[in-house]
């Protein structure tokens, strides 16, 4: 049996509001064998198609190798002060180090910068965590083409929706994410190609 608690969280990013739920699957019953819970969060996040709609949300498209993590924050806030980290829920981004080798839209400055990654959400202080269904995790010393915005606040980097990141291997750009409609949508395919494809979009 199958079900779905909805929770609405102020978060610091990707987005001021959104909206993440909780499927809950039970398997087995009482009366043969032990039931067994699977918790899963899911967050209603921008699914990009084809590369005019994601080229056109990212206010940044960048190329880094991610030098490792550099630590864990709460994106939930507190509804009487955004400031203030939520007291009782917590949202848990990863940020990671990444050093920016090419720039293919936007301008930036730095040479070095924190990517941030959803990777589990807990409600209630004594409530477990669950992973986030759209976390995939970096790599350290692996290369990436990020699609992203960025914080005004934190200066940190941030997704667009999905995809947020391909990996950059051999000269070759692979989709990194767990929506399995977009693998038709992004095939694998040459660096300059995908640059090529970002231009005539």
């Amino acid at each position: 049996m199958k079900k779905t608690i909805v929770k609405p969280l102020v978060l610091a990013v990707p987005f001021l509001v959104a909206v993440i739920y909780f499927s809950s699957t039970t398997v087995g019953n009482a009366t043969n064998q032990a039931a067994s819970v699977v918790t899963t969060s899911h967050s209603d996040i921008p699914i990009h198609r084809d590369m005019t709609s994601l080229v056109n949300a990212a206010t940044y498209v960048l190329v880094g190798k991610v030098e490792g993590v550099a630590g864990t924050r709460n994106f939930a806030r507190d509804v009487q002060d955004s400031a203030k980290e939520d007291p009782e829920n917590y949202v848990e981004g990863v940020d990671y180090k990444v050093k920016v080798s090419e720039v293919l839209k936007g301008e930036i400055t730095e040479k070095e910068i924190l990517v941030t990654e959803t990777r589990s959400v807990r409600f209630g202080k004594n409530a477990p965590s669950t992973v986030s269904d759209q976390y995939v995790g970096l790599k350290e010393g692996e290369d990436y083409v990020f699609f992203a915005q960025k914080s005004e606040t934190s200066g940190r980097f941030f997704n667009v929706g999905q995809p947020f990141f391909f990996a950059l291997k051999n000269n070759q750009v692979e989709l990194k994410s767990n929506e399995k409609q977009l693998a038709d949508k992004f095939p694998i395919m040459k660096f300059e190609d995908f640059k090529t494809k970002m231009k005539n979009k």
